[in-house]
Parts: structure tokens; C-alpha cells; sequence
């Protein structure tokens, strides 16, 4: 359908003028919100284009750069080349074309069969809601057609087509899966235990913010509970109905205070839990140009190596880590699981069907711990759910007292469950404002719940902030597994922890975790970032 014959005045000057809002504007749903109800500030990522072309940070940003699209689809461009001065000219000379009278403004208006020129968006039925706006469309280089280019406004057509225009490197931002990681940023990582074993102070990147972490020792022992998953079968001939309900009592309690848990009774026997730690401690054994074959890619978390740098001030971690993605199965990559040594693809293979067998009982002895139906928490994660392995190799360090194994930070996952160094302690949660040093339990999963699990029980399991510290005396290991819903499903709090006491406290949305790992390198809180 054509365009209405042009109004003497835009539908904005007639309310202006005292008219009331015309019908074909009225939005036919209701009222729309305002700034003050239902709309929530969110801090969309922020991508700063200077460094996509040849920094020493070009990998991080990518990284960056390829999880705002995702997460969100959308950025803030930094950085582009362009004066502010320019900037302001162009604004400048916007405001003077919309303020000119509607005869000048009409010299320019779109044909009826066309977008381009002065006017509104085509109306294409009866039944269209209008916006409330009016607009200059003008197309590029080799489409444009001058007459509807404003003569008015004298310098318009040289803001428009500057004979220098910034050049920005666009190159970049399609060769994403091709840039490497700057050697003056890897060189860190890649001497890491070079540094231990000189007892050299390590480099400032590594500093903690603040200045120290304090005496390892000087923290005091958390007093985790620990609960027996063998109690929490939903038909166990171990135990009587009162035991079982005492045992989830405790594991609400655990999640609800300390957001952790010690895991015993899984029947994963401890012959194997051992033959997984020295399946870890052979590969991060392995002479530097072996473990090379299973590096990360820059644009990517899964493989070995240190987890991306995003920015110039990002504080790094102490420590070097093999990531490997294990559901959906599709997404495994073969080719970055070590061939040695020779026995890892198959033990790593057991122990993610063994883990991933106590994550299925968790999820349902949670849901009835709240009283819900026990299958709630394993029904939103989707078709498609996320599980990996990360192989975590703390070498030691000569200032323990400067540098993290691991900065602060929540999980972004549903579930983690966690199988501690049999000897060397180092995981620390926070409660009440204090670090607690994490006990090792022999043979004991330390399970966290993660910010995940954290929106679908609507605040009333905790993701708690943990960290790693390092150690002066001895290298430590440890293995991850992160269990996360399918990124394409859409997560909020179960319906049945709503209520008028406890009101929904998180927004519904989607792959949280990309919003989490970069919220973890800025040293953000993301669940304040998705809180209504």
C-alpha cells in the first residue's frame, strides 16, 4: 500500500499544538511502560574497536566481541576512529534538518514506491500501529540519489561525504577464528612454573587488586556440610523415610546458607577418582610443545591454555587449565582431547557418565527439597543442555600472598561439581563478607550450586562467590564439571517459588553464561546485571 498523502504538520506538532495522539499511533495492546515500570538498565557489552586490529589484547576482544553477538546480538562501539567534534556536527545538523518548516522538510520526502528520502516508514495496512517518529533515509555511495539530499542545511552534504572518511580496520572482525594471542600476553602463562621454580616474584598482571591476598593460613576452616546422596534416592533400601527427609532438609539447608556442599555416598569408587587425578597430573606433566598440540583457539574457551584476556587491566589467574566439552555430544571436539596419555579419552568418557549420573540425582532431590515436582529443574534446561570438563593445574608460586589461582567469582552453570587435590587445599567460598578455606574430604565431591540454579529457585539456593588461592610449596589439581541449560532456552525462577512474600527476582533469559564469563573478567556480579 502507498504512502497517505503528506500531513501539513507531523503527527508530534499536532500534540504540540494541544491535538490529541491520533488514532492510527495508538499502541493496540494496552499502555506501553515507562521509564519507571518494567524496564530494566542493562549493561550491554561494551567492544572497543581499536583493539580488533593488532593490540596485544586483539584475542580477548574478539572473544569479547563474539559473545556480545551472541548473548545479545548487540554491542557499544568504542574507539571507531571518529572525532567527537564530527559526532557532534552530525547530531548538530540532524537537529537542524527536523526543526526546518514541513514545506522545506517535504522538498525531500520519499516517493510512495521507495524508502529513501523524508518521511515515515511505508504504511502496508489499515490495521498498522505507526511509529512515532519521522525520518531521513539516505542510502549508500552507489544508490544515492541527491535530490533528497537537504540543500537547506549548507555543510549537510559534506557531513554526509567527508573526502576523508575514518578508516577503521574491518578486517578484523572477519578473521576471528585466524588471530592469534599477542606473545607478550601468552609469555605469562607460558611461564608460569619457570617463575615458581626461579622464586621470582611474578609479573604485575597477576597481582591481586588491592594488594595481597593475606596469609594462606591465617583463614579459617569452613564448616561445609556434608551430605550423603546415597539418602537421597527417591526409593533407597539404605535408609528409613525419616532419614531421607532429614537429608534433604540438610541439603536445602546447605544450598539455601552456604550455597556448597561436601558429596559423599555417590558410588563412584575411589580407585577410580584416583585414576582421574593421575590421568590430570600426567598431561600438565607433559613437556610444553605436547600440550601445545591441544591449545585453545583465541576465539574460543574449549582446549588447553589460560582463559581469554579481555582487556589490558584484566588481573590473570595463577594457573593453566585443559577445557573440554562433553554434552551436547556433537559439540566435542576429539581433536583437543589428549592422546596422551594414552588411557584419557576413555577414563575422561566414565567419569562424565558417572558425574553426569550424580548431577541427575542432585537436580531431583533439589526440586523436592523445595517441595516442587522433582523433575522442575531438569525440564529447563532443554533439549540441548551444556556439560564440560575443566582440568584446572595450579603450579606453585613464590608470592602466594600476591596472586590468585583463581580471581573471585560465582558460577555461571546450573550445577559444578568439584573433585579437590587429595592433599593440597586451596578452594576458598565466601559467607558472611570472610573467606573460609574448602576441607578436603577424601573422596568427597565439593558441589556448588551456580547463578543458574540460583534464578530457577528464585534466590533461595545460594551461588556462592569462591576463589583459589595459590601455595608457596606444592602445584595443585583439580576437576570441573559444569552442567548449564541449552543456550537457546529461556530460564526464570519456578512459578512455584513465586509468591506475594517472595516475589520473581530474576528476569526471564537466555545463555546466561556468556553474560556471567564476561561479567567474571570485568570482576562484575552478573546476577545484579539480570535482577528485577
Amino acid at each position: 500500500m502507498a504512502q497517505p498523502p503528506p500531513p501539513a504538520k507531523t503527527a508530534q506538532e499536532s500534540v504540540s499544538d494541544g491535538e490529541a495522539v491520533q488514532e492510527g499511533y495508538a499502541y493496540t495492546d494496552g499502555k506501553v511502560a515507562t521509564s519507571g515500570e518494567a524496564i530494566h538498565v542493562m549493561e550491554i557489552p561494551v567492544i572497543d574497536l581499536g583493539l580488533l586490529a593488532s593490540s596485544p589484547s586483539a584475542a580477548g576482544e574478539l572473544f569479547k566481541l563474539r559473545s556480545a553477538l551472541t548473548s545479545w546480538g548487540c554491542f557499544l562501539a568504542i574507539n571507531h576512529g571518529m572525532s567527537g567534534s564530527f559526532l557532534s556536527k552530525v547530531r548538530e545538523l540532524m537537529g537542524q534538518f527536523f526543526a526546518l518548516r514541513m514545506e522545506e522538510k517535504q522538498k525531500y520526502a520519499s516517493p510512495a514506491d521507495d524508502m529513501e528520502g523524508y518521511g515515515n516508514d511505508m504504511v502496508l495496512s489499515e490495521q498498522q500501529v505507526l511509529d512515532w517518529n519521522e525520518r531521513l533515509l539516505i542510502c549508500p555511495k552507489d544508490q544515492r540519489k541527491l535530490d533528497v539530499w537537504p540543500q537547506k542545511l549548507e555543510s549537510f552534504r559534506d557531513a554526509n561525504c567527508p573526502t576523508s572518511p575514518p578508516q577503521l580496520h574491518a578486517h578484523s572482525m572477519y578473521t576471528m577464528d585466524r588471530v592469534q594471542e599477542s606473545s607478550s600476553l601468552s609469555s605469562f602463562s607460558q611461564n608460569i612454573p619457570k617463575l615458581s621454580v626461579d622464586a621470582d616474584d611474578p609479573p604485575p598482571r597477576y597481582f591481586v587488586k588491592g594488594g595481597s591476598v593475606g596469609p594462606v593460613e591465617s583463614f579459617p576452616l569452613a564448616q561445609i556440610p556434608i551430605v550423603d546422596l546415597s539418602r537421597l534416592l527417591s526409593v533407597s533400601s539404605t535408609c528409613s523415610g525419616k532419614e531421607q527427609k532429614d537429608e534433604l532438609e540438610k541439603l536445602r539447608s546447605a544450598l539455601s546458607e552456604w550455597g556448597c556442599f561436601q558429596a559423599i555416598g555417590h558410588g563412584i569408587p575411589t580407585s577410580f577418582l584416583e585414576k582421574v587425578r593421575l590421568m590430570a597430573k600426567k598431561f600438565f606433566a607433559l613437556p610444553a610443545e605436547e600440550k601445545q598440540k591441544y591449545a585453545r583457539d583465541p576465539a574460543d574457551l574449549e582446549g588447553h591454555g589460560t582463559d581469554p584476556i579481555l582487556s589490558d587491566e584484566q588481573v590473570l589467574d595463577w594457573s593453566k587449565r585443559l577445557f573440554l566439552n562433553l554434552l551436547p555430544l556433537d559439540s566435542r571436539k576429539l581433536k583437543l582431547w589428549p592422546e596422551t596419555p594414552e588411557e584419557f579419552r576413555e577414563v575422561h568418557d566414565v567419569f562424565f557418565k558417572e558425574v553426569k549420573s550424580v548431577i541427575d540425582l542432585l537436580q531431583k532431590a533439589m526440586a523436592r527439597s523445595l517441595d516442587l515436582e522433582e523433575n522442575c529443574f531438569s525440564k529447563k534446561y532443554g533439549d540441548r543442555a551444556f556439560m564440560a570438563t575443566r582440568f584446572n593445574h595450579y603450579p606453585p608460586c613464590s608470592r602466594p600472598d600476591l596472586v590468585l589461582g583463581a580471581k573471585a567469582h560465582s558460577d555461571g552453570s546450573g550445577i559444578t561439581v568439584l573433585l579437590q587435590d587429595e592433599e593440597v587445599e586451596g578452594l576458598q567460598v565466601l559467607k558472611d563478607d570472610r573467606w573460609f578455606k574448602v576441607p578436603i574430604v577424601p573422596d568427597a565431591f565439593v558441589v556448588n550450586i551456580g547463578d543458574q540454579m540460583q534464578i530457577m529457585s528464585n534466590g533461595i539456593f545460594k551461588s556462592p562467590l569462591h576463589r583459589v588461592t595459590a601455595n608457596s610449596q606444592s602445584e595443585r589439581l583439580s576437576v570441573a564439571v559444569f552442567y548449564l541449560p541449552d543456550t537457546e532456552t529461556e530460564i526464570e525462577p519456578d512459578e512455584g517459588l513465586i509468591s506475594e512474600e517472595r516475589p520473581q527476582m530474576y528476569r526471564k533469559l537466555k545463555n546466561y553464561a556468556a553474560i556471567n564469563f564476561e561479567c567474571f573478567q570485568s570482576e562484575k556480579t552478573a546476577l545484579d546485571t539480570v535482577r528485577l
